[in-house]
């Protein structure tokens, strides 16, 4: 049974960390020309019509600033293969481009090499909520391709080895995917 006490913020981290979820590069180029990202696992689809996503940036951090200076943002999804770059991402923050395929768009928006999804984003609107500012951005671009995702749960990295269909209504974009079988999760 759920007891009704204040939650501590350790409480509330580790009660959070139960939900699997995707991992993102959010990052946006500065005016000198100068790429800011970081790791971000707050992301949410919000809206087809119009093509809306939502995401959530500690405040006080360098990308929030320039996302907010550009007023646009690239979002860039994982494959299970880029550990390596949510954990650069999520480091030290000089260095973070050092060595790494990367597109900055006109609009400001940066998107990484190599991820299954890239999406462009205008930033439509900011809300300070606590100690994070959430983004809401229209998709400008959206480019996919084939792979696995990287999800992270609890402090660790994973993937599916193979899904299975859902028995409830599908997205309209679905399409039949060649090699979809039973659900299957791993995590080193």
């Amino acid at each position: 049974m759920i007891q009704a006490v204040p939650v501590s913020t350790n409480d509330l981290r580790r009660a959070v960390a139960r939900f699997a979820e995707g991992v993102t590069i959010v990052a946006a180029c500065s005016r000198e020309g100068e790429p800011r990202g970081m790791t971000v696992s707050a992301f949410l689809f919000v809206s087809f019509e119009p093509p809306l996503i939502l995401i959530s940036l500690a405040d006080g951090v360098p990308t929030l600033d320039v996302v907010l200076q550009r007023r646009a943002f690239g979002i860039s999804i994982l494959r299970v293969d880029q550990q390596h770059l949510s954990d650069r991402f999520a480091g030290e923050e000089e260095g973070r481009f050092e060595d790494v395929a990367y597109q900055a768009r006109p609009s400001g928006a940066v998107t990484l090499g190599g991820a299954i999804a890239a999406l462009e984003c205008t930033l439509q609107q900011q809300i300070s909520l606590g100690d994070h500012t959430v983004l809401v951005g229209k998709v400008q671009a959206a480019e996919f391709r084939e792979g696995r995702p990287l999800l992270y749960y609890r402090g660790k990295y994973g993937s599916f080895h193979t899904l299975t269909e859902s028995r409830t209504a599908r997205w309209p974009a679905d399409e039949e995917e060649p090699g979809i079988g039973e659900h299957v999760a791993y995590w080193h």
